[in-house]
């Protein structure tokens, strides 16, 4: 039987894997049956979670590394996948992994190697690249890709590829995780196995599970305080500034965020040498999100700020011209008034529970009052179009509304009040 061809991607924690995978590798196998298997050293498996996020067969291990403990639990994997009959296997290593096990695993187990890619951040300490570890990832790879070039000085970036050059191994640059050149060319054309190893060296990770929505500010200055000895962390959050879950993702001191529509339970993995488990004591304190938070809740899509003037299906009008058909179109028809006062969201799922229960309303007309303007553009996005949303805000005006007007007064709160005597209240 023909082996199934594989690829093995590499690298230190923090490198971008995942981001190459997807942005480099898996759209140049476009019209094959790929399977991606990914393994994150850690309790929950983010980097699964981010590829579950394109539609892939992604089979996700988790607690520890493909060269210590859980190879039964891949070789299983392995022989999975080989009776699904896929055309093509990526496999992404954890961040701490020596890649040599994976190597001889995929070849005794049906697969054949095509190429082992070693991705490395330029940004790295340069103390770290005489790792043990890390000198095994490099010694175990065909080719470097080398990531995170563009957030460096040309001068610096010359300099920082001096040791990668020095092994002399194909070396391609990234862009945000794009590789320009045809790295499918060298698909089956490196012969060399590598070396036998599979230990990684004082790391440990350390997870939290998260309740609530924390302040994105106060979730920045918590990974400003860390310690140089946690070296990576990354997961999925819930913040006041989002009504979708945002990827975090920390490496050697550099934060960056990512909104992800997922239902996953929020969680940190922190990876690092010899952690303090006393400085997660630290971490922000979740809150809910309500309509306190209206100002803080930034939506999904355009929005207006400005004052004097409101949005009429999609279009810009003047405030009280805004006011007039409000009044108007509410006298004609019964309608749905939530008000926001009564509403706070613990999570994510809250919110797409809110947002079911609208759907699921016989009301066609729903006027949603400081309900925070982050949820209601969520609900833009998913509600159906016979569903005629009347959005009343203190601070942002929505376009994408049937109607759109700031109710930001007392005398403008009244008005609207003496609607309420005709309508559900929910």
């Amino acid at each position: 039987m023909a082996k199934i061809p594989a690829v093995v991607v590499s690298g230190f924690l923090g490198s971008g894997k995942t981001t190459f995978i997807l942005r480099s590798l898996l759209p140049r196998l476009k019209g094959r049956k790929i399977s991606v298997v990914v393994n994150d050293f850690g309790e929950v498996n983010y980097d699964k979670i981010r590829l579950y996020q394109d539609g892939l067969e992604v089979y996700g291990i988790e607690g520890n590394c493909f060269c210590c403990e859980l190879g039964g639990e891949f070789l299983n994997t392995l022989a999975g996948i080989k009776r699904q009959g896929v055309d093509f296997l990526v496999v992404e290593t954890s961040g701490v992994s020596d890649p040599s096990p994976i190597y001889y695993s995929l070849e005794s187990s049906g697969f054949s190697v095509e190429l082992m890619i070693g991705v490395f951040a330029l940004d790295i300490e340069e103390g770290l690249l005489k790792h043990p570890l890390l000198q095994a990832q490099m010694d175990a790879s065909h080719c470097f890709v080398l990531t995170k070039a563009d957030l460096l000085p040309e001068r610096e970036v010359l300099r920082k590829l001096k040791p990668f050059l020095e092994w002399q191994k194909p070396t391609f640059l990234a862009k945000e995780g794009y590789v320009e050149e045809d790295i499918e060319s060298l698909f089956g054309q490196v012969q060399e196995k590598p070396r036998s190893g599979g230990k990684h060296q004082s790391f440990e990770s350390y997870t939290i599970r998260l309740k609530g929505f924390y302040s994105k500010l106060e979730v920045e200055e918590f990974f400003r305080k860390l310690p140089r000895n946690i070296y990576r962390a990354k997961g999925i959050i819930h913040c006041l500034e989002s009504p979708l879950p945002l990827s975090l993702n920390y490496s050697f001191g550099n934060l960056t965020w990512e909104r992800l529509e997922v239902e996953e339970e929020p969680f940190l993995v922190f990876i690092g040498d010899k952690i303090d488990h006393k400085l997660f004591e630290e971490f922000p304190k979740p809150r809910r999100l309500s309509y306190i938070h209206e100002k803080q809740c930034f939506p999904l899509s355009d929005f207006d700020a400005r004052e004097g003037v409101g949005y009429l299906k999609g279009n810009l009008a003047d405030e009280l011209e805004t006011a007039e058909k409000l009044l108007e179109e509410l006298e004609e028809e019964d309608f749905l008034f939530v008000s926001g006062e009564a509403l706070s969201f613990e999570g994510f799922s809250d919110i797409k529970k809110f947002c079911e229960d609208l759907k699921n309303s016989h009301f066609k007309r729903l006027v949603l009052w400081k309900v925070p303007s982050g949820v209601v553009s969520y609900l833009l996005e998913h509600l159906p179009p016979d569903k005629l949303v009347y959005h009343l805000s203190k601070h942002y005006l929505l376009p994408k509304a049937h109607l759109s007007l700031r109710v930001d007064t007392k005398e403008k709160e009244e008005v609207l009040l003496s609607l309420i005597s005709k309508s559900s209240v929910i």
